[in-house]
């Protein structure tokens, strides 16, 4: 379509996101870029598409990401026994603080005598996180530009399927970041506890991300965790490479 903007040629015919063994030692699988994306944009828009005559002053992307709140943030936060002390699912969840889902420290005795936490078998995944932050309190949008300068403070623990589970971190590579005045929380007219659908689905949904320097073609995304995950990481890439040797 030679009538479509730059942005939208470039989306076509392309993978936006992919998949593939991360360029971190022991990280796993790592989200990357399939475009280019320049300094200080969204990633959504560039890596989740547009439509015709989009405008991005108005229009949303086409995909954001959605966050689903931990009502009970103790429920199965306790690690199990035997080998999955820390159930698999939790690595996924950004804590409201640092620790909230379970306080995996030192002084957390699994057996005895203590194993120091660098050296656990397990992956306790984003427990000890607070790059980002998710809130309870999002305003749907009539709120919103009713109240234009409200901005959320009811930190809650949250699960955010898409480029907030997927993506990696790290503390000096780190490219991208979340748009915070974006999200938005709607219930789509459902009101407890005279509609079922309440509680059926999310009302948060609208996650932004936003890149903090240029993300070049297959540049793999990554997320500042916050220094108390990279002390913890850090210490734990000093055992292994030490037990290696």
């Amino acid at each position: 379509d030679n009538n479509a903007n730059p942005l939208q040629q470039q989306q076509q015919q392309q993978c936006a996101l992919y998949l593939a063994p991360s360029t971190l030692p022991h990280a796993g699988l790592g989200l990357f870029a399939g475009t280019s994306v320049p300094d200080d944009q969204s990633i959504n828009e560039y890596l989740g598409g547009t439509f015709p005559d989009y405008n991005d002053d108005v229009d949303p992307p086409l995909w954001t990401d959605l966050q689903i709140p931990l009502g009970d943030p103790y429920y199965k936060a306790l690690p199990y026994r035997g080998q999955e002390r820390f159930p698999s699912w939790l690595r996924y969840v950004w804590p409201e603080e640092p620790e909230s889902l379970a306080a995996l420290d030192d002084s957390f005795v699994f057996s005895f005598p203590a194993v120091p936490s660098h050296i656990w078998d397990f992956d306790t995944g984003l427990n000890d996180a607070d790059g980002l932050e998710f809130y309870a309190d999002d305003l749907n949008q009539a709120m919103f530009e009713a109240l234009p300068d409200f901005e959320p403070s009811v930190k809650v623990s949250a699960f955010v399927p898409g480029i907030a589970s997927l993506a990696n971190g790290h503390a000096t590579l780190a490219n991208m970041d979340r748009i915070y005045d974006h999200s938005r929380a709607d219930y789509e007219g459902q009101e407890a506890p005279w509609h079922a659908g309440v509680g059926a689905f999310t009302p948060h949904h609208g996650i932004e991300f936003v890149s903090t320097r240029e993300v070049r073609k297959g540049t793999e995304l990554l997320f500042d965790y916050g220094e108390q995950w990279h002390i913890k990481n850090n210490k734990k890439m000093a055992h292994i490479t030490k037990r290696k040797e």
